[in-house]
């Protein structure tokens, strides 16, 4: 049975600012398409904020479904994590 993650361990709120050129964009995807499945109805406010389901972002989930992507690719993100 998984663990439910603690509130340490979960993100309230997510916000990107991507600086990318072509190369990124395949990164960006992936972890804009991660967000997308995660939140519910999409809250885009210019920078890519967004609020999870429920309780929270997994750290860790977030991290493989976001931030790898990110970093694999060569894109420049500056996060916002509550």
């Amino acid at each position: 049975m998984p663990k439910t993650p603690s509130p340490t361990d979960t993100i309230a709120f997510a916000a990107l600012r991507l600086r990318l050129n072509g190369g990124g964009l395949f990164g960006a995807h992936r972890a804009l398409s991660w967000l997308r499945e995660e939140s519910p109805v999409p809250r885009h406010r210019g920078h890519g904020a967004r609020t999870p389901r429920g309780d929270g972002f997994d750290r860790v989930r977030y991290r493989n479904g976001v931030r790898e992507p990110l970093d694999e690719a060569g894109v420049e993100a500056q996060e916002e994590l509550s």
